[in-house]
């Protein structure tokens, strides 16, 4: 008998819009609980949804990744836009 491997990480290409975000964090969550990381999975479900936010307000394309990857001490979420210009510095509002 093998034994038993945990999950693969998580990855997904999709366009940032409204109607998306709540999609993701329902797909972040359930990720999290298959991963027996409930007790993350609301902070995780916020962090995924403010990087696709920023995705929608501050990159030229909506076009994104966002990866989710099991760690030994929790979870790391990732989201990598497809603009190709760099980054801007600015103030806050």
């Amino acid at each position: 008998m093998a034994p038993e491997s945990a999950p693969p990480d998580y990855q997904q290409e999709l366009v940032a819009r409204p109607e998306t975000l709540a999609i993701m964090r329902r797909i972040v969550s359930a990720h999290l609980d298959l991963w027996e990381l409930r007790e993350l999975s609301d902070a995780a479900t916020l962090c995924a949804h403010e990087l696709l936010t920023n995705v929608m307000r501050h990159t030229g394309s909506p076009r994104c990744t966002i990866t989710l990857r099991r760690r030994p001490d929790g979870v790391r979420v990732t989201v990598s836009d497809s603009d190709t210009a760099p980054p801007e510095r600015r103030d806050p509002v």
